[in-house]
């Protein structure tokens, strides 16, 4: 399954400092309220990022840095929720294989296939 992530026109960042509202990965603060509740929110979602091959980490962006292309959503089939992959984990999974490394770290957190094996299950 492959979603659109919210996409805003790219801005020049705001680096100054990393205060509580400022995005972990860039360091962008927002300016105004709506921007800071939509940052918020961005993230609040997880995304899978292949460090190296093989080796897994997570990361949370905002608009600014979140990544570009490929993108797929691993979206638990009880409740919805999931992380998110880009990059070449995102490339695999769209041609139908997860990589081992994304299953490893699924299984690792309490996730299982659906009982058909048409997904993943995250809730209990």
């Amino acid at each position: 399954m492959t979603a659109s992530v919210r996409g805003r026109r790219r801005t020049a960042r705001t680096t100054v400092g990393r205060g509580a509202g400022s995005c972990p990965t860039c360091g962008h603060a927002p300016t105004a309220g709506v921007e800071s509740a939509e940052q918020h929110q961005d993230l609040q979602v997880t995304w899978l990022v292949e460090a190296a091959p093989g080796s897994l980490v997570v990361r949370h962006f905002c608009a600014e840095c979140q990544p570009r292309g490929a993108v797929y959503v691993i979206a638990c089939r009880a409740c919805g929720d999931g992380p998110m992959l880009t990059g070449r984990l995102a490339e695999q999974a769209i041609a139908g294989e997860l990589s081992p490394s994304v299953v490893d770290a699924l299984t690792a957190t309490g996730w299982r296939p659906a009982r058909d094996n048409d997904g993943w299950v995250c809730c209990r």
